[in-house]
């Protein structure tokens, strides 16, 4: 972990003479936590060595599910850092296949806050898949999957879901999941009087 912090700090020095030095500690780290971690300083440097490591991980169907989510989020969370459109879509086929996997359903809430980085340039199968998966978990125990729920079919531009997120609204005892139902069914009906289509078709994979 120290070795990924140091290379966060180096990022965040916007050292960019490093860089080889940082490509070659990440070609060399053993530790999955720390090779994220430096993988992400790369990534903030512009470096698509750091890229293409985190995809390696996150698209790795031999790595724990704790993995392949983190290494998800790191790349989400890198590419926004850098003002970049969120693309994790070469992550998806794995982190699809956690939803469906018995030995993951404790982490199916934070697999909804990736489904709206891989969405808009999933093919059409696949970004069904997500907004089904999104609309499934509106009536999940935890209150905390059912807000992720409103907010990923918000943020995937689901006008059809509208109607299914209202009446989520209308039975959800927790008040704060409420407003944030409202808030999502705000977002989705701005689009939909704007005319906004439900799926934008992008790179079929």
């Amino acid at each position: 972990m120290v070795r990924g912090f140091a290379a966060l700090e180096l990022n965040e020095q916007h050292d960019y003479v490093a860089i080889p030095a940082i490509e070659d500690a990440l070609s060399n780290e053993s530790d999955t936590t720390a090779r994220i971690s430096i993988a992400a300083s790369l990534v903030g440097m512009d470096d698509p060595v750091g890229e293409q490591n985190l995809e390696a991980l996150c698209s790795d169907k031999t790595q724990p599910a704790e993995t392949t989510i983190r290494a998800t989020f790191t790349l989400a969370n890198a590419q926004r850092a850098r003002q970049k459109p969120v693309t994790t879509l070469k992550c998806a086929d794995v982190v699809l296949s956690l939803f469906d996997n018995p030995n993951a359903t404790s982490e199916r809430s934070s697999i909804l806050l990736l489904l709206p980085g891989m969405y808009h340039n999933a093919s059409k199968d696949k970004a069904d898949r997500m907004i089904a998966i999104a609309q499934s978990m509106l009536g999940d125990i935890s209150t905390v999957a059912r807000m992720r729920a409103g907010e990923a079919l918000a943020e995937m531009g689901s006008t059809d879901s509208i109607e299914l997120i209202r009446s989520a609204m209308q039975r959800e005892p927790n008040n704060n999941a409420r407003q944030g139902f409202q808030r999502n069914l705000d977002d989705l009906q701005k689009l939909q009087q704007q005319g906004a289509p439900t799926y934008t078709q992008g790179q079929v994979n």
